[in-house]
């Protein structure tokens, strides 16, 4: 993945978000932005992946698609 300066952009049929995750949230939510990145929230705790799984199933509810169409390209061991 190149570097882009935006939060979001395509790559091809391909939806990329930049997201700051923050986990143990008191509820799951789109929280505006944090260094050009998306803030999301989310309750789960960032322990044995579970913020990222949380984080996968909210982006997949709010854009209504699967949770196989959403991946954790980075990100998955520490900020």
């Amino acid at each position: 993945m190149s570097v882009h300066s935006s939060a979001y952009f395509w790559n091809g049929d391909t939806l990329v978000l930049h997201i700051f995750l923050q986990p143990r949230a008191s509820q799951n939510e789109w929280a505006g932005r944090h260094n050009g990145r998306i803030r999301l929230r989310v309750t789960a705790a960032p322990v044995d992946n579970q913020a990222n799984r949380e984080c996968v199933k909210f982006i997949s509810k709010s854009l209504k698609t699967a949770k196989t169409n959403v991946k954790v390209v980075r990100g998955q061991t520490s900020r």
